[in-house]
Parts: structure tokens; sequence; C-alpha cells
């Protein structure tokens, strides 16, 4: 017995007629239907890998950037090979950003440190005096606790029973 493949074409058409296709070459509606999905497809696939190369090549300068700015400014240039216009443009750059962060910086800095100081003024001694306190009675009742261990456990376990001795009588 002999095998061999058949194609038997799609059922309904004709020879020689195309089902996107009029005979003058132009589209049926199908025919821009379907050309219009592929193509959509197409455009979409072309934009997503030009939008991953392009988000590679500005990481990849953005890392060369911050490579040479580092490289930079790690090594402070001697002197000698500057010229004298690099000189001036790195101190009149210097200049600029201190004038900058003068102008700016301290204002905020100012209002939270004058904030701070009349807050201290008002409340200062008496928040420090109320700390110390506090530690100080924390720290006479850790060492009292620890002296004194299960006489004092013993104690709050008796005052306990005495509350719910109590409740009980209430009722």
């Amino acid at each position: 017995m002999e095998t061999y493949l058949a194609h038997e074409g799609i059922l309904g058409m004709k020879w020689g007629v195309r089902r996107y296709q009029n005979s003058d070459g132009t589209l049926t509606e199908a025919g821009r239907l379907r050309y219009s999905r592929q193509m959509t497809k197409k455009r979409k696939a072309a934009a997503k890998k030009a939008a991953q190369t392009k988000k590679k090549a500005a990481e990849a300068k953005r890392k060369e950037e911050a490579k040479r700015t580092t490289d930079e400014t790690s090594k402070p240039r001697d002197v000698s090979s500057m010229s004298d216009q690099e000189i001036r443009d790195f101190l009149n750059r210097r200049d600029l950003e201190k004038r900058y962060l003068d102008a700016v910086a301290p204002k905020t800095i100012e209002r939270g440190e004058s904030a701070t100081k009349r807050f201290m003024t008002k409340f200062g001694s008496s928040l420090a005096d109320n700390l110390i306190k506090e530690a100080t009675k924390k720290i006479a009742k850790d060492i009292v606790s620890g002296v004194l261990g299960s006489s004092d456990s013993n104690s709050k376990k008796n005052k306990k029973k005495d509350k719910s001795d109590e409740e009980n009588d209430e009722d």
C-alpha cells in the first residue's frame, strides 16, 4: 500500500479564487480585517522590541555616566595638568553649588533648629527630670525584685487572690 499526502483545499472554494483578495488585487472586507490584525500584532511586537532596546541603551548609558562621574570624583585631578579655564570652571561650579545650598538648605534647618530650641527651653529641664526619675524608679524596682525575687512575686499573687475574693463577696 502506498502512502501519500493529499490536500483537498477548503470546502466550497473555487480554483483560482482567493478568499481575501479580489481579482484586481485589492483586499476584500475580510482581507482588510485579517491583515490589519496581523499588522497590529507585528507593530505591537516591533514597538515592544524597540522599547526594550531603548530601555537597555538608556540603562547602559546611565551606568556609563555613573562610572565616569565616580571615576572623575574619586581621583582629584592634578592642578598642573588642568588648564586655566578648567580650573575656573571647577571653582565657579563649586562656588555656585555652595551658594545654592546656603540659600536653600539653611532656611529649613534654621526653622527646625529654632523650633527645637524653643521646645527645649520650655520643656527640656522638666522632661529631663522626669526621664531621670522614671529611669531610677525602674532600676530600683529591678534591683529590689532581683534581691527579693520569689517573695515579691508571692505578694503579687496574694494581692490578685484578695481582689478576686472581694469580687466574689460583692456578688
